[in-house]
């Protein structure tokens, strides 16, 4: 349960991050802060991160964001409006403006994708050790 918490504490605090920060300098702590959470969500402690952990840990994300319990209207996210825009684009499969828990439990983080060098649905320790080499954009 800690871990589901620091995890979750650490979401927000990449949303107040991406608020209240410079460009530049916020792209980079939010980056990290992701890296961060996809290591801590092995929540089993085998060395990867799965796309079941991940669906874990934004079902736990999901209660937070949501205001009513049903959905996350990203209007209302401490967000710039670049990343509201990209969270609609990517997750709201139905074009409703808002997104539901299984939009958003279902919608992989855009970094996935990167981070799975090899494409096998999880990512590795050394997944993301070579993406922290690479930086921002791998």
């Amino acid at each position: 349960m800690k871990r589901a918490t620091q995890t979750i504490a650490n979401g927000l605090v990449a949303l107040c991050l991406v608020a209240c920060s410079q460009a530049e300098t916020q792209q980079e702590k939010l980056f990290k802060l992701t890296l961060k959470q996809m290591v801590e969500g092995d929540a089993n402690a085998d060395g990867y991160v799965t796309t079941a952990e991940v669906k874990t840990i934004r079902e736990k994300e999901f209660v937070v964001l949501s205001r009513n319990g049903s959905e996350i209207d990203p209007e209302t996210m401490p967000a710039p409006p670049r990343i509201k825009a990209m969270m609609l684009r990517n997750m709201d499969k139905d074009g409703d403006g808002k997104l539901s828990k299984v939009e958003f439990v279902n919608g992989l983080p855009p970094i996935w994708s990167r981070m799975d060098t090899n494409g096998d649905n999880r990512i590795s320790r050394s997944e993301v050790a070579a993406m922290r080499e690479r930086g921002i954009g791998g």
